[in-house]
């Protein structure tokens, strides 16, 4: 007789729901990175932002490769 080792149909519906809720405060964190990392680029002047080789319409691009591309 053979048995079939598997987890109550309950604890899948939970695992795959606690995966979900992961994935969703993951991506707020990084969300909130790149939030964090456009404020502080775009409180920069002109000035520093040349200094760092930066342009300012660059600012949502480089934030955004910074976060998302690591």
């Amino acid at each position: 007789m053979a048995y079939a080792a598997t987890a109550p149909r309950g604890l899948h519906i939970v695992a795959r729901l606690n995966a979900a809720f992961a994935a969703v405060k993951a991506a707020r964190k990084r969300r909130a990175a790149y939030e964090e990392t456009v404020t502080e680029l775009s409180a920069l002047s002109n000035r520093e932002l040349t200094d760092l080789g930066v342009d300012r319409h660059d600012i949502q691009r480089i934030a955004y490769e910074h976060v998302y591309t690591l």
